[in-house]
């Protein structure tokens, strides 16, 4: 099976260069919350990444759009559908891939927050799986963004 990490028709990356990430993390408010990756996947066809515990430096947020994937962490694997999102913390090994059949469409960001671990240990016990689903995306950025 082929497995693609990137160059997907239509597909959209911006990544901070490690001097700027380097400068943010300095920042008292900039090291909570900057994003050095974002990306858009559109119908990501054999999309499939795989990282080691040393490799997970940050945490990725992946939000599908469209179509379906999955996600493998901790030895358990999860499916994603439309409108569903995941977050996989920093130095845990991990790899999600696009169905076969139906390849997902999705956004992912990729952040080094620091306070962001103890809040996801804290929570992962409650949670049933670790995947999420936004009954409407609005509701979501109300919550979790500053307007």
């Amino acid at each position: 099976m082929a497995k693609i990490k990137s160059g997907f028709k239509g597909e959209r990356a911006i990544v901070l260069p490690s001097a700027v990430v380097d400068s943010i993390a300095q920042d008292v408010l900039g090291k909570e919350l900057h994003i050095t990756d974002i990306g858009y996947y559109p119908q990501a066809s054999y999309h499939y990444r795989e990282r080691t515990k040393e490799e997970a430096e940050q945490f990725i947020l992946i939000y599908c759009v469209e179509g379906h994937g999955w996600f493998s962490i901790n030895g358990n694997k999860y499916s994603v559908q439309s409108n569903q999102f995941f977050i996989l913390p920093k130095n845990t090994a991990h790899s999600y891939g696009s169905d076969l059949k139906d390849p997902w469409t999705i956004y992912s960001t990729e952040k080094k927050h620091h306070s962001l671990q103890t809040d996801l240990t804290n929570r992962q016990t409650s949670l049933p799986t670790p995947t999420l689903v936004l009954k409407s995306v609005s509701v979501f950025s109300k919550k979790y963004f500053i307007h």
